[in-house]
């Protein structure tokens, strides 16, 4: 994915991958079963899935993602498929 940052004078691209995102989590066995650590801030849960979205909305550049039915603009992946399910439900 390519993020575009713009300020006063420069415009960067950063590319965030879903590999570049999975480096941000960590899997650890506890007596309960298994957890989900995120590196950057040590949130945990038990759902690689949700840690995926956390890392995302919180430790990544993102380009975000546009509505293929009204052109919004989503932040994450999650946004996008939330945005879809309550505004364009079939």
């Amino acid at each position: 994915m390519l993020f575009c940052y713009v300020n006063k004078y420069y415009v960067i691209f950063i590319k965030t991958s879903v590999g570049e995102i999975e480096a941000k989590m960590q899997k650890e066995m506890t007596e309960t079963g298994i957890l989900w650590r995120c590196l950057d801030c040590h949130y945990t849960t038990k759902f690689k899935p949700v840690l995926f979205q956390h890392v995302e909305s919180k430790h990544t550049l993102s380009s975000g993602y546009n509505c293929q039915f009204c052109s919004k603009f989503c932040p994450s992946r999650n946004a996008l498929r939330c945005h879809i399910s309550r505004q364009h439900k079939q």
